[in-house]
């Protein structure tokens, strides 16, 4: 898994990364999930492994955009 920094609640760092479906409006979307398994805060769903851990590290710099 990408590097992910730890997490913006808990600091732990225990992740767990699921593809599955989020419910919007009705219609089942699959997506990808970044999931904190210490306090089980998580990313809203997002297309690609790669945007989760994006909005991940995003939500972890209080969405930041990283520089790094």
């Amino acid at each position: 898994m990408d590097k992910l920094k730890p997490c913006k609640r808990c600091h732990g760092k225990n992740f767990t990364m699921t593809y599955g479906t989020n419910d919007t409006d009705g219609i089942l979307h699959w997506q990808w999930f970044v999931r904190c398994e210490d306090c089980g805060f998580h990313t809203d769903g997002d297309e690609t492994k790669e945007e989760a851990v994006e909005a991940w590290n995003r939500m972890a710099d209080d969405g930041h955009k990283n520089e790094d």
